[in-house]
């Protein structure tokens, strides 16, 4: 199953950490592999697949793919800080606010953020190598998991 990028910045990332990127070309039956033969400092990308070879740009999003979750920051507030930053008015920022992030699914963040009522849950970008080196993988207490 493919999945569509939500911005040209996340085609960008899956480009530069070698993700595999498919293009679903206007006269083909469906998505194909290309291969990124470089990433541009203006933001293009140039890629091949088979017998094509083109530049391409932001213009370009809905027709890259990929297979698997684009994995974002995740900011959110633990239940324990919350009351104080009710009653404060604000939630400050992080770090000192006493937030926490972990890189988790696209999917599992959007379900978090909407979920929060309080509004302190948010996604902070697309994650990158060091966002996982940083902040991990494990949001087992904003997910609900045990």
């Amino acid at each position: 199953m493919f999945s569509k990028f939500a911005t040209w910045q996340e085609v960008l990332n899956a480009a530069s950490d070698g993700k595999a990127l498919y293009y679903h070309a206007p006269l083909d039956v469906g998505p194909r592999p290309v291969f990124v033969k470089r990433v541009f400092k203006n933001g293009k990308l140039r890629v091949s697949g088979g017998e094509i070879s083109f530049t391409a740009d932001a213009d370009h999003l809905d027709r890259f793919y990929y297979r698997g979750p684009i994995r974002v920051v995740l900011e959110w507030m633990p239940a324990q800080y919350r009351e104080s930053h009710r009653a404060a008015g604000n939630f400050g920022s992080y770090p000192d606010n006493g937030a926490s992030r972990a890189v988790v699914s696209r999917d599992d963040a959007e379900t978090v953020v909407a979920a929060d009522d309080d509004g302190y849950a948010r996604i902070v970008r697309v994650a990158t190598p060091a966002d996982v080196a940083r902040y991990g993988e494990d949001a087992s207490e904003v997910l609900g998991c045990p």
